[in-house]
């Protein structure tokens, strides 16, 4: 929210991920639409939406306009709603159920331990009265996958993240508090080093665990 739609879209947004992808621009929403409406869903994450109220922007209700605009709202690609939303924040996700009562909307959760009143029966029969799915780091289900039955029977969807590789290089994280870059460390190792390990954890959740779906950068590695 500090930078010009000019100045995002002089970084370069490839080189992170391979270098064969240097230079690869941002995209905006409408730009992302413009390249998958018909061809596939769209499964957009509103990022730290509460701060950018507090900075006067409405993030929430842009987006609503942005879907209804290019007739996104409702709209079935291939079988499956054509948008889904999701979002950390729970007055967030309350807001796009009154903006947007007609997308899937799924509540973002992470593995901190502040997450776990949603997690119970009773946590997931309130969220189902403002999403109509969850979205919990895989490591939540990995250490109760009993949370995908429970997620079920209240009538929600389950789509766990981030399904990755272990990066060749361990980022450093120099700015971050000791006992969070410890947290950070011991969750890279934990991640598989192969394609052949992360197809196969994935084929757990799908499988095993019976998720509805998951997130991933690899997906040419998704169990078929």
């Amino acid at each position: 929210e500090d930078f010009t739609l000019a100045e995002i879209k002089s970084l370069d947004a490839g080189s992170w991920f391979d270098p064969k992808f240097k230079g690869e621009k941002m995209m905006t929403l409408q730009e992302t639409i413009d390249l998958v409406k018909g061809k596939a869903g769209l499964f957009p994450e509103l990022k730290v939406p509460g701060r950018l109220r507090a900075k006067g922007f409405d993030p929430e209700q842009t987006v609503a306009d942005i879907l209804r605009k290019n007739g996104l709202v409702g709209a079935m690609v291939k079988g499956r709603p054509a948008v889904h939303m999701q979002v950390f924040e729970e007055d967030s996700v309350r807001r796009l159920a009154k903006l947007l009562p007609e997308v899937p909307r799924s509540f973002l959760l992470s593995a901190a331990p502040g997450t776990a009143r949603w997690l119970t029966p009773e946590g997931l029969a309130e969220v189902k009265t403002f999403a109509t799915g969850i979205a919990p780091a895989y490591q939540i289900i990995d250490r109760d996958p009993d949370v995908v039955v429970r997620a079920h029977a209240a009538g929600l969807t389950v789509v766990p993240y981030t399904f990755i590789l272990r990066p060749a290089t361990t980022p450093s994280y120099p700015d971050a508090p000791p006992a969070v870059r410890q947290q950070l460390e011991a969750q890279l190792q934990s991640l598989p080093t192969t394609r052949e390990a992360l197809t196969a954890q994935m084929r757990k959740f799908v499988e095993v665990y019976k998720v509805d779906g998951m997130f991933t950068d690899y997906p040419d590695l998704f169990p078929r």
